[in-house]
């Protein structure tokens, strides 16, 4: 069963997604609070991982950087257009990111992180 998981989920996941566009459609903020949610929860496994590991080297220093000062921005914004899912999904996704972005900072330094 297990190996079939995976062709189970590609025949259930387009329903799913017409699902939500059509419930969304009415509330198209519903829709915008969905995205939200998945995208700033998907950090949470490698956050936790991160911790729990303390390891960094495959993860880019310069992505996460970017990625930070993006969400930031993205905060700003929500905040200035008076936007609460962007500013409260911007601002958890500024927080957890930012964990890893310290994280990575200070670990030691190796030769991958010279190359660009």
């Amino acid at each position: 069963m297990k190996r079939f998981l995976p062709a189970i989920a590609l025949l259930i996941l387009p329903l799913v997604a017409y699902g939500i566009v059509q419930l969304a459609s009415a509330n198209i903020t519903l829709l915008g609070s969905i995205a939200a949610v998945c995208t700033t929860f998907a950090y949470l496994p490698q956050v936790i991982k991160t911790i729990r590991t303390r390891d960094t080297r495959s993860i880019s220093l310069y992505m996460y950087a970017l990625m930070v000062f993006g969400v930031f921005c993205w905060f700003i914004y929500g905040y200035t257009v008076k936007d609460f899912p962007v500013m409260m999904a911007n601002a958890i996704t500024l927080l957890l990111s930012s964990v890893i972005l310290l994280l990575k900072i200070r670990e030691p330094a190796t030769i991958s992180d010279t190359a660009v």
